[in-house]
């Protein structure tokens, strides 16, 4: 959905507000992020680097959400054989 002013006509999308400036000093010519992607292309390496990087991602949320599940058996494992440790040197000692 596009606004419409007070004329009656259509504005224009929003430009990106980061633009990227060429030369040492930031002097020369600025475009934005949507213009160099434009200009560039988008092809298969582009393609695959973004279905690695998401895979990527994907297993490092599943890795968190793992190790929080696993929090869980491991707290209650420790605890079990903290206990049988205990026990044994107790008896041992008596």
């Amino acid at each position: 959905m596009s606004e419409e002013g007070e004329s009656g006509s259509q504005t224009e999308p929003r430009q990106a507000q980061y633009a990227i400036h060429s030369g040492p000093d930031g002097q020369g010519q600025t475009f934005t992020v949507e213009e160099a992607v434009e200009k560039t292309g988008f092809g298969k390496f582009q393609w695959r680097l973004s279905i690695l990087t998401g895979m990527a991602w994907m297993a490092d949320a599943m890795e968190v959400n793992s190790l929080s599940s696993i929090k869980k058996f491991s707290i209650f494992f420790w605890i079990k054989i903290c206990k049988k440790v205990l026990l044994h040197v107790i008896e041992e000692e008596l």
